[in-house]
């Protein structure tokens, strides 16, 4: 999903800009549905990261905080991007991607380094974190 935003952002960069910069003035209907759009894409983020959390894949965060932020690393790109630089629009997007992801998977305790009683207390804090989320909701 991030991947898929990411590229169609590294694709359409002076769109994105374009319309971003001229929202405000933009006649009512067309106003209305670019903002629609936008609500929809943080609906849809916000959906699959709470999934993940529920699922316990992912960390316990606030799903629409973590959902902005990754949006907005992807609406970034239209800034800084440059076609003819030293990576392309895919190595970009899995990049973007990559990042995006691992900062919400649950690392396991396994993954931690060693193990132990210190690692063990770890994932048992990140479990009761997530039992606490799920609870909350």
């Amino acid at each position: 999903m991030v991947r898929s935003f990411a590229q169609w952002l590294l694709e359409h960069g002076t769109h994105f800009r374009v319309i971003e910069q001229v929202d405000e003035k933009l006649l009512d209907d067309l106003r209305a549905r670019h903002r629609r759009a936008k609500r929809a894409v943080l609906d849809d983020f916000t959906g699959v990261i709470t999934k993940g959390i529920n699922a316990g894949c992912f960390r316990p965060v606030d799903a629409q905080v973590a959902a902005f932020s990754i949006i907005g690393m992807c609406n970034w790109t239209a800034w800084w991007f440059k076609p003819a630089g030293t990576r392309s629009v895919e190595e970009v997007a899995d990049v973007i991607a990559d990042l995006a992801v691992r900062s919400l998977v649950r690392q396991d305790a396994s993954e931690e380094g060693a193990g132990g009683p210190i690692a063990l207390i770890r994932k048992i804090e990140v479990d009761l974190a997530h039992l606490s989320h799920m609870i909350e909701n």
